[in-house]
């Protein structure tokens, strides 16, 4: 009996442990989480109309490096999740238009707005 107890005694230990570790796992990925922003856009010209399929390099201004390179989708649209808190550029590149940077910060847990208007190439 008293070789019960004890087992029983190192399960419920051995849960808790686990139940602890668990927790302690969860606060780790929401701490990263709060740490982090992302930059929505969209790529449109002069009339609004929107630049599928464009090129956007976001580059991490405060550390002088390219963070991300993504392309809009075919409404001009583009994600790019998960960025350290920073101050960014926001190059855009199409052909048959001039390259565009504009500039954002990601704050915690925010969304920053990157829309950038494009402008033709002269003939």
């Amino acid at each position: 009996m008293k070789v019960l107890q004890v087992l029983h005694k190192r399960l419920r230990y051995r849960s808790i442990g686990v139940v602890a570790l668990l927790a302690a796992a969860l606060a780790c990925t929401a701490r990263a989480q709060e740490l982090s922003g992302e930059i929505d856009g969209r790529v449109a010209d002069a009339s609004r109309a929107v630049v599928p399929n464009t090129n956007v390099v976001i580059r991490n201004e405060d550390q002088k490096l390219v963070a991300r390179t993504v392309e809009t989708s075919s409404q001009g649209q583009f994600t790019v999740p998960l960025l350290r808190l920073a101050h960014y550029s926001v190059s855009v590149t199409s052909q048959g238009f001039r390259p565009a940077t504009i500039f954002v910060d990601v704050h915690t847990g925010g969304n920053a707005t990157a829309n950038v208007t494009l402008t033709p190439d002269a003939p």
